[in-house]
């Protein structure tokens, strides 16, 4: 199904043909796309649906198997990110690459191409100041990115395209780890530039953002484009049918409140914790979790759900209170045993803190897992009952990935899970 919209300015993008594979998987299948000045234009699709990879390749950041690139017009080879930031083309990845200790305008230096020797920091700071209260970022110069939010630092990222001249903003799923309020200003960041004339591309697969910022919305499903349409002829039925092929009921049914006849898996009885200066101090934490529960932590980032997770996990000491796991007073037992008794994570930027780049899928997933398939004394690891054990948990979770392509990102943002860390809890 394909939805064609006229419009009366050419495009000042064209994608026509683009194609692109990894091993055991076709990302890109024939990709037309056509992005028009001074719009919102929303890649809309589940994970794996290709949005992530189309926009890799028009930024350079990969090189497309056949197709072709077209700008204002005339055919362009886009061979790296040097050549689409020559077009005035730049792109915020799903993770950030900012120095944490180092403040927002030496990370913004570190960006310019034309950066001096001795960098006019104060020209710099100018510059960011002029920009931040001219698009309502509300950014600091000299703040340590290391203490800023994680929409802080998007921001920041922001600032890096627009101090770079780039007139055509590409955001990979800016808000997956957004707050509420976040998203909020996240918006009206993007409608303060679309009236400045500037272009931006929005990858995303949440319906809500896409009504709430989009101009116009593409869909892409299995590495192909399967609709373009203006926001004004969009609807959710729609979107859904061209989401996933199908059609979803009207009535979702409520789940009833479970009564809860077992002991809780996880209890944690008047818990506190110390921050010495780092991260939010927790005070008098009851909760409890029962068998079969989805439990939801509600709240502004960086009130203390990070730190709440590593009080769980062992990574944060009890400062007061009781910790019990499985019915076991687990307050003092340090991270390996909790692992090993059945508690998993799965972190907010796996990327960065959970796997080891260009290792394999299953070479992480047995970091965590040693003690199961060491063998020979230390010397060896039984991979085939490694693989077998892995193969049916991914039939068991409908995952379906090679195990062994190297851990890069395009791995990570193509499963969005760190399945090692799930893996560890799947017996």
């Amino acid at each position: 199904m394909s939805t064609s919209i006229s419009y009366s300015p050419p495009p000042l993008i064209s994608l026509r043909g683009i194609t692109k594979s990894f091993p055991g998987v076709l990302a890109n299948d024939a990709i037309d796309l056509d992005v028009y000045p001074g719009e919102i234009h929303a890649l809309l699709g589940e994970n794996g649906a290709g949005k992530s990879t189309l926009m890799k390749i028009l930024y350079g950041f990969y090189r497309a198997d056949a197709g072709q690139i077209l700008f204002e017009g005339k055919p362009v080879a886009i061979r790296s990110p040097q050549d689409a930031i020559r077009l005035h083309i730049g792109m915020v990845f799903q993770d950030f690459s900012l120095i944490p200790a180092f403040s927002v305008a030496e990370n913004i230096a570190l960006f310019l191409s034309d950066l001096k020797a001795i960098p006019d920091m104060q020209e710099i700071n100018r510059l960011i100041r002029n920009l931040s209260s001219r698009y309502g970022m509300d950014i600091t110069p000299e703040a340590l990115v290391a203490h800023l939010s994680i929409g802080e630092q998007q921001k920041v990222e922001i600032l890096k395209l627009l101090i770079s001249k780039a007139r055509i903003l590409i955001l990979d799923e800016p808000t997956r780890v957004l707050a509420p309020h976040e998203v909020d200003a996240l918006f009206r960041v993007l409608d303060n530039l679309r009236k400045e004339g500037y272009t931006i591309l929005l990858i995303t697969h949440k319906m809500k953002e896409v009504f709430a910022c989009a101009d116009r919305i593409t869909i892409l499903r299995g590495g192909r484009v399967m609709g373009t349409l203006l926001r004004s002829e969009a609807d959710e039925k729609k979107l859904i049918s061209l989401m996933f092929g199908k059609e979803l009921a009207d009535v979702v049914p409520v789940r009833e409140r479970k009564q809860h006849n077992e002991p809780p898996l996880l209890d944690l009885h008047g818990v506190e914790t110390r921050s010495n200066g780092m991260g939010v101090s927790l005070k008098d934490i009851h909760l409890k979790i029962y068998p079969g529960e989805i439990v939801g932590v509600a709240g502004v980032s960086g009130n203390g759900q990070r730190e709440l997770c590593d009080l769980i996990l062992g990574m944060i000491p009890c400062a007061k209170g009781r910790k019990y796991l499985f019915g076991k007073d687990v307050t003092h037992l340090a991270v390996p045993q909790i692992r090993r008794s059945g508690v998993g994570f799965i972190p907010e930027n796996p990327l960065t803190m959970a796997v080891v780049p260009f290792m394999t899928v299953l070479e992480n997933i047995v970091m965590t897992q040693t003690y199961r398939y060491i063998r020979w004394g230390g010397l060896g690891i039984d991979w085939l009952r490694l693989r077998s054990d892995v193969e049916a948990a991914m039939a068991k979770m409908g995952f379906l990935f090679s195990l062994f392509v190297p851990v890069h990102p395009e791995t990570c943002y193509r499963n969005r899970i760190n399945f090692s860390h799930l893996y560890g809890t799947t017996g």
